[in-house]
């Protein structure tokens, strides 16, 4: 806890004195960079104002120092929690700092992002269900990627779900079909694969209940939220650090609906 605090004072103090880069791209990355640590930034508090932008290139660097060590965000350590583990108006300036144009509406094939990774592994799904589960040391792991007795809470929904994960759809938070429009129709096939099983950010893909995923389809924030209104803070808080992460942009409707829903979150403390 006093790790996430001081994490949070630091992006506040760098927020309210205007030390982040004025280039966007650099601000988006410098606020994930910062948000994304775990709580594990161990700076003493800043007594002394430093000189200039010598203290950006200080926490900047220390947060990235920090972020190839712990590899985990911050964000996932309560997952099943409805509130967002970062203040509200440090998402606000995230989300200023994406770059804001029409989406792009033209070309997208669902084959241009492959599939869920399949190789010598038991695959993308499997992975996310192992991790997802609220039972992972006691799940069962049979011959050809096969699980048993797994529990899973699809947080879209609150629905309990057990068994061999019949019933769960591994959802991509942000949509493939949002990404394209986003920026992704830029991308090397590569790179769209990349996104497509991106298991180095813990909210990228979720095991959700199937009936929730065919519900949100590769609807924005602006016309589907989870059924689960607790969790909406938290769910905004995800699709900001996704499109953060991955350098996407958002139209004007997304972000006003992503600013509406900010507003709320600010007001529940």
């Amino acid at each position: 806890m006093l790790g996430l605090f001081t994490t949070s004072l630091v992006i506040l103090i760098i927020v309210k004195q205007n030390l982040l880069p004025k280039n966007k791209n650099l601000k988006a990355l410098a606020l994930a960079v910062l948000q994304h640590e775990n709580g594990r930034l161990t700076m003493r508090p800043l007594i002394k104002r430093a000189v200039g932008k010598a203290i950006w290139v200080v926490v900047f660097g220390l947060a990235i120092f920090l972020v190839l060590n712990a590899g985990i965000s911050c964000l996932s350590n309560n997952k099943n929690s409805g509130s967002s583990a970062i203040p509200a108006e440090v998402l606000v300036e995230q989300l200023h700092a994406l770059l804001v144009e029409a989406e792009h509406e033209k070309g997208y094939d669902r084959s241009r992002f492959g599939s869920l990774r399949e190789d010598d592994s038991c695959g993308t799904r499997y992975e996310v269900l192992l991790r997802d589960a609220k039972n992972p040391k006691s799940i069962q792991q049979l011959d050809n990627c096969r699980l048993s007795g797994g529990v899973w809470l699809s947080i879209y929904d609150n629905q309990l779900i057990e068994g061999d994960g019949t019933g769960l759809d591994i959802d991509h938070l942000v949509p493939l079909s949002e990404a394209w429009r986003s920026g992704a129709y830029k991308w090397s096939e590569a790179k769209r694969v990349q996104f497509s099983n991106d298991l180095g950010y813990v909210n990228s893909l979720l095991a959700v209940s199937s009936i929730s995923n065919q519900s949100k389809r590769d609807q924005g924030p602006e016309k589907w939220m989870p059924p689960n209104k607790e969790w909406h803070c938290r769910y905004a808080a995800y699709w900001i650090d996704v499109k953060t992460r991955w350098m996407l942009s958002v139209d004007k409707n997304e972000k006003r609906a992503l600013l509406k829903i900010l507003d709320g979150c600010a007001h529940k403390g």
